[in-house]
């Protein structure tokens, strides 16, 4: 175990990119940890009153966070790179040239059932003469919330094609702990209404697909902020489902 990283390409198609021990002969000053995302919080002042008022969750009933930012050092294993041949200067060009600014996916060997999306920047670079080992640090700017390795599906048959029939009230062991926003779903029947709410935090979304397909909506979220989950509601014929990725923080 090196705490080394995996790097992926983001997109339709996932594939590897490097391995920063692999690849780079590079091992972490300390065990590589990702920064945690700030809660966006917003305030206003109340002249002559005491401390501030709270309006972060005036928008929605939940917390919702900035992007993580921060930096991880890595050494340089010299002995390792005399022995694959990997020259100063070669080694400094491959780590730009695979990383440098790209939306990638990155897991960590000590958490490797999740990945986090975002950029990835050669910040520092610090040759050794001296025979000890030279640093590289890394910047990253990653989405708040890290993604499961393994896609969940949920499927379910659509009862009535007169009315919408309630399917489930999804809550955190099948949609995990943070919000899944636009998840895949498909029908397999014509003229399929979904509609997701949550009681809670007073969200609603109602749609109806009128073709059969796998369609993928920005307005949708299943969540289990407070416990009760989200419920779903179908109407049509043939089935629908859900895919997405878990999150977590």
């Amino acid at each position: 175990m090196y705490h080394s990283i995996t790097f992926w390409t983001s997109g339709s198609t996932v594939s590897k990119i490097a391995n920063t021990y692999d690849d780079f002969c590079l091992v972490p000053e300390t065990i590589a940890a990702i920064a945690p995302p700030m809660t966006k919080r917003q305030t206003v002042d109340i002249p002559g009153g005491n401390g501030l008022l709270d309006l972060t969750d005036s928008l929605r009933k939940y917390p919702v966070y900035n992007n993580r930012e921060g930096s991880i050092t890595f050494h340089v294993l010299n002995d390792r790179r005399s022995i694959s041949n990997i020259t100063w200067p070669n080694l400094y060009s491959k780590i730009m040239n695979l990383l440098q600014g790209r939306l990638v996916l990155a897991t960590l060997d000590d958490d490797p059932g999740w990945y986090y999306k975002g950029r990835w920047d050669v910040s520092a670079w610090s040759p050794s003469n001296d025979g000890t080992w030279p640093k590289v640090q890394f910047n990253y700017y990653l989405q708040p919330y890290k993604l499961s390795n393994q896609q969940q599906t949920l499927t379910y048959t659509i009862p009535s094609s007169s009315s919408l029939s309630h399917l489930e009230t999804v809550t955190r062991d099948k949609i995990g702990e943070g919000p899944v926003v636009a998840p895949t779903v498909t029908t397999t029947g014509q003229n399929t209404t979904i509609k997701v709410t949550n009681s809670k935090t007073g969200y609603s979304y109602q749609k109806t697909y009128t073709s059969a397909g796998s369609f993928t909506d920005a307005a949708m979220v299943l969540y289990d902020y407070t416990g009760n989950g989200t419920a779903i509601y179908a109407q049509g014929t043939g089935s629908v489902t859900f895919k997405f990725n878990k999150r977590s923080l």
